[in-house]
């Protein structure tokens, strides 16, 4: 069985790079594996729903002109495809961000089995062209939840979950962390608030904030900066510590709380981070949103709260740091998740899938 997996590659861009590593890492001791890394996009999303006016006229002529050089790279793919005698083809689908937009065009060309996982939500008017010139010519759509597979309407949709490190864990430390790259709609600002009514009760509790910086997104020092005066604001500033976090590396942060307190979220799949976390041993409570409620099980696994309440956030952060028990209770279920999640299991499972489209 011959595959080629178009997916991004690049771990410092964010979840979707990340996802992919991890399973083209693992698959590659199940089947024949060829990849093709996809850089950041350049402007070829045609996704009306980002802020068009801030726009310029030549920036929209590029982002339609993309489409010509779509079709270009759609069959420079095909016909290695071809030459390959590619038995399936795999895309990590997320347009918005990655240069992917030649994908529709692609699985229009090519003669192997498709398969596309989705890991953006659909919006208008990209959900519509998806829709239309997409999904029918793909085999098998791939998300990672039932709540994703819901809003698809399709018929030939699989669920496999997203894998799971095993990380190196400690015991309980009552101090809060937020990982992840710093975006305002991440909802930082309702943490540090939280963050400055229980430090009236718990007088050495830290707050550890990742400071690594997305090199895909718009410069995210503007929104630091607000969050560096709000903390001055409140008077919480000696106590939160910006440090730069990688997934393998969590376990060294001093701080078992994981908080992911979205006002909003762009993805309906699970998030990355969130599963990281869980996979090092913190408890993670998360806002009451698809991707992350997709993971996270309230009172279950962690705790859920509602987006941009900061009454709510700061009550189930003082539930687990008066409550050891309840601490107990959900890291032993992260670590039961992380264990049956495992990316050599989710690599088996998306090697099985391929077996089955070539019965």
């Amino acid at each position: 069985m011959k595959v080629l997996m178009i997916a991004p590659l690049q771990p410092e861009i964010g979840g979707v790079s990340k996802y992919s590593q991890r399973l083209t890492s693992s698959l590659k001791n199940q089947v024949s594996l060829d990849v093709i890394g996809v850089g950041i996009s350049r402007g070829t999303t045609f996704n009306l729903s980002r802020k068009t006016a801030r726009r310029s006229p030549l920036q929209l002529f590029r982002e339609f002109a993309g489409i010509f050089s779509a079709r270009r790279d759609a069959a420079r793919v095909a016909e290695l495809v071809r030459k390959k005698d590619i038995d399936i083809v795999h895309v990590q689908y997320e347009p918005g961000l990655y240069n992917l937009f030649f994908t529709p065009f692609l699985m229009g060309k090519c003669r192997a089995k498709r398969v596309l996982t989705l890991h953006g939500r659909d919006y208008f008017p990209l959900g519509l062209f998806h829709r239309l010139f997409l999904y029918p010519r793909t085999d098998v759509i791939v998300v990672h939840n039932e709540t994703h597979a819901r809003t698809l309407h399709e018929k030939n949709v699989r669920i496999i979950p997203m894998g799971m490190e095993s990380f190196e864990k400690t015991g309980f430390i009552p101090n809060l962390l937020y990982f992840g790259f710093m975006s305002p709609h991440k909802g930082i600002e309702f943490l540090l608030e939280a963050f400055s009514v229980l430090k009236k009760n718990h007088g050495n509790l830290k707050l550890y904030l990742d400071s690594t910086v997305n090199v895909a997104h718009e410069p995210e020092a503007a929104y630091r900066k607000s969050l560096e005066t709000e903390a001055k604001k409140l008077g919480v500033a000696g106590s939160v510590v910006w440090e730069k976090m990688s997934a393998s590396a969590l376990g060294k942060v001093p701080a078992s709380i994981a908080v992911f307190p979205f006002k909003r979220s762009y993805s309906a799949g699970q998030s990355m981070s969130v599963l990281d976390c869980m996979a090092a041993g913190k408890v993670p409570i998360v806002s009451n949103l698809p991707g992350l409620t997709a993971t996270v099980r309230d009172g279950w696994n962690g705790l859920v709260v509602e987006p941009e309440d900061v009454s709510s956030l700061t009550a189930a952060l003082e539930r687990l740091l008066s409550d050891k028990g309840l601490a107990a209770r959900l890291t032993a279920n992260c670590r039961e998740l992380t264990a049956d999640n495992s990316w050599p299991k989710v690599a088996m499972k998306t090697a099985a899938l391929y077996s089955s489209m070539l019965r």
